[in-house]
C-alpha cells in the first residue's frame, strides 16, 4: 500500500508540473505567436496561417483548461484529467465555484477526485458520445462534488454494488478506495446510472 501510495503521488506531482510548465511557456510565447499571426496575415500566407492558428488552438487549451475553485490541488487535478481527457476527445462541461475543502487532507482529495475522474473517462471513452460533467460546489456546509459521463450501458454489479473492471495499474484500488476516503470524513457517495449516462456524487461535510 506504501508503495502504491508514493507512485500515485510521483504521477500526480510529475502531471501537474508537466502541466504549469506549459502554461508558463505558453504565457512566455504570446507575444511571438500574435507576431508570427500579423506578419503570415499581412504577407498573405493564408494556409500557412490558418495552419498556425490550428497548431496554436490545441496550445491554448491548456490555458482554458484551468479551473477556479480555488484550491489549487482540485484544480490541478481536474486540469490534469482534462488535459488527458481532451486529448482522447472527450468533450468536457464544467461548472465550479470558490470552496472550502476543510480538513481533507491533499492525498485523500486526489484518491476521491483521481479514481472517480479516470473512471469517468474510461466510461467515456467506450461511449459514442464522450462527455463529462463534473460539478462542484458547497451545500449546507459539505463541499459536493458531482460528476458523470456518459458510457456504453453496460453496468456490472455484484451484490447491487458497482465493481470497477480495471486493473493492474495504480487506480486498480478502485472505487471501493473512494468508499473508504470517504467514510474517513464522514462523507457519503451516490452511484447511480440512468441509460447511457452513470454519475458519481461524492458529498462531505466541511469541518
Amino acid at each position: 500500500m506504501s508503495i502504491k501510495q508514493t507512485e500515485l503521488e510521483e504521477k500526480y506531482i510529475k502531471e501537474i508540473s508537466e502541466i504549469y510548465t506549459n502554461i508558463k511557456s505558453w504565457k512566455h510565447d504570446y507575444r511571438n505567436n500574435i507576431n508570427v499571426i500579423c506578419n503570415l496575415a499581412i504577407a498573405n500566407e493564408h494556409k500557412k496561417l490558418f495552419d498556425y492558428i490550428e497548431e496554436l488552438d490545441k496550445e491554448i487549451l491548456i490555458a482554458e483548461a484551468l479551473i477556479y475553485t480555488e484550491d489549487f490541488l482540485i484544480d490541478s487535478i481536474i486540469t490534469s484529467k482534462y488535459l488527458y481527457g481532451n486529448s482522447k476527445k472527450i468533450e468536457f462541461n464544467i461548472k465550479s465555484e470558490k470552496i472550502r475543502r476543510g480538513n481533507i487532507s491533499d492525498f485523500d482529495i486526489n484518491i476521491i477526485l483521481s479514481n472517480i475522474l479516470d473512471n469517468a473517462i474510461e466510461g467515456a471513452l467506450k461511449s459514442k458520445e464522450k462527455i463529462i460533467y463534473i460539478d462542484i460546489f458547497e451545500k449546507n456546509n459539505n463541499i459536493v462534488f458531482k460528476i458523470k459521463n456518459t458510457f456504453d450501458g453496460k453496468i456490472k454489479k455484484i451484490n447491487e454494488n458497482y465493481i470497477t473492471t480495471k486493473e493492474g495499474n495504480i487506480h486498480g484500488l478502485g472505487i471501493h478506495r473512494v468508499i473508504s476516503t470517504v467514510n474517513k470524513y464522514n462523507g457519503v457517495i451516490y452511484m447511480n446510472n440512468d441509460e447511457n449516462i452513470f454519475e458519481n456524487k461524492v458529498i462531505i461535510p466541511i469541518n
